[in-house]
Formats: structure tokens, sequence, C-alpha cells
């Protein structure tokens, strides 16, 4: 899956750059959403973001022996 991705990687990056050309109040809307819910739950966001650093953490220490 990793290789496919790479390989379409530049396709992708078209397709999303002309979509956004094509319809820009659409994706504006979307990156205000986003930053709406970055700035009501940044706390549980941070948090998250901790706990999934240390499961990322513990899962390369415990594999790694």
């Amino acid at each position: 899956m990793s290789q496919w991705l790479k390989e379409k990687l530049g396709w992708i990056g078209l397709v999303v750059t002309v979509l956004i050309g094509f319809f820009p109040g659409w994706f504006a809307k979307i990156g205000q959403e986003i930053k709406n819910a970055i700035v009501e739950y940044w706390l549980q966001l941070s948090i998250a973001v901790i706990i999934a650093l240390l499961v990322a953490i513990y899962l390369r220490v415990v594999h790694r022996e």
C-alpha cells in the first residue's frame, strides 16, 4: 500500500490542487471548521497526541527486544 501511495502521490497532489482551484470557498469552509475544532478541543487533542506518541515509543521499544 505504501509503494502504491508513493507512486500516485504526484497525481493525488495535482487533483487536490485542481479541486482547491475550482472550489476555494468549499476548502476555506473546511479549513475554518478544522480551525474551530482545534480551538475548541485543543486540550483533548494535545492529550491524544501525547498518548499516541507514548504508544508509538512503547511499541518501538517492545519490537526492538
